[in-house]
């Protein structure tokens, strides 16, 4: 009975080390704190190196700090440690990533799935490196997966339509510039959206040079037959009011479009000016110019050229 009391304790023990260690890994982790983290389980490691979690830790915090060679270092010691481990085996196909072993990537991604298929993150990632090596069909197939779980993922819902823009999907792919825009409508990607879907001749987004800044934004329109503006016309308004109350220096042509009908134009030039004064009374109105025309906004992209019976533009003023 002694040595089994004995043998439950140290088990205990064992379990209670483990537990203290997740809880001090994820901790740091969460903080971002990774030098920290490093110095706190070197201690742990020298304390027990036949812990998988010690090093499944200090490579995460390798990783994060940029130490890429020690962090693949220890990613692989954990993954020898515990073979069967769906996240120690993503996390060293993102060491081998890091340190630009890309067959080993996605051959640490693919043991993922076959010991968890559920692996969202190792199918994600997987179907990027799909992607890097042109197998469309497949890393499509994967995204589709990886959105079934994740509705929201920004990165999967990206390089769907830009493969089915490469597979010539074109009306798939607008579609899918659409929802990722409808969601994501700040930053690079963004306005490389705005531009692929400009260029399969869709005007429904538009980037717009405000100050030095690139702003991709739902086209400004109003509801047929009146003077009112769209939900998405005034959630743009909205994001480019904020910008000039913050920024006083800038000057902003606003240009109508409206085929045929230039009381038109000078109403809805006029209407944004007024919506965006209203809306935002900090504004100098100098810093706002209403302009119109009553002819169709032309456009040239990739050598063609389009026209748009009723649009708008905002020019900032040099």
């Amino acid at each position: 009975m002694r040595h089994i009391s004995l043998a439950i304790g140290i088990c205990l023990l064992l379990t209670s080390c483990v537990v203290k260690n997740i809880v001090t890994g994820e901790y740091y982790l969460a903080g971002r704190a990774y030098k920290t983290g490093i110095k706190t389980f070197e201690q742990a490691l020298a304390e027990q190196p036949d812990s998988p979690e010690n090093h499944y830790y200090m490579a995460r915090y390798c990783l994060g700090d940029n130490q890429v060679k020690k962090g693949l270092k220890h990613i692989n010691e954990a993954v020898k440690l515990d073979p069967y481990n769906p996240d120690y085996l993503f996390w060293q196909g993102v060491a081998y990533g890091a340190n630009k072993a890309k067959k080993a990537e996605w051959q640490s991604y693919e043991a993922a799935l076959k010991i968890n298929p559920a692996h969202v993150n190792a199918r994600l990632y997987l179907a990027h490196t799909q992607l890097e090596r042109k197998q469309y069909k497949a890393a499509l197939s994967n995204y589709g997966q990886v959105l079934g779980k994740r509705p929201q993922e920004a990165s999967a819902l990206y390089n769907r339509a830009l493969i089915l823009d490469i597979l010539g999907r074109s009306g798939e792919a607008r579609s899918g510039w659409k929802i990722y825009l409808e969601q994501y409508w700040e930053g690079a990607m963004a306005v490389s959206a705005v531009r692929h879907l400009n260029h399969a001749g869709d005007f429904a987004f538009r980037n717009y040079l405000i100050g030095v800044r690139t702003l991709a934004m739902h086209a400004v329109e109003f509801t047929p037959f009146s003077l009112d503006l769209t939900q998405e016309a005034r959630f743009s308004l909205n994001r480019l009011g904020k910008i000039l109350d913050q920024d006083r220096n800038l000057v902003i042509h606003i240009v109508a479009y409206q085929k045929n009908n230039p009381s038109l134009a000078e109403k809805k030039a006029k209407k944004i000016k007024a919506y965006l004064l209203e809306q935002y009374p900090g504004i100098d109105p100098a810093m706002l110019k209403a302009s119109w025309f009553d002819q169709a906004e032309k456009i040239k992209l990739n050598k063609k050229r389009y026209d748009l019976d009723e649009s708008v533009r905002f020019i900032t003023a040099v």
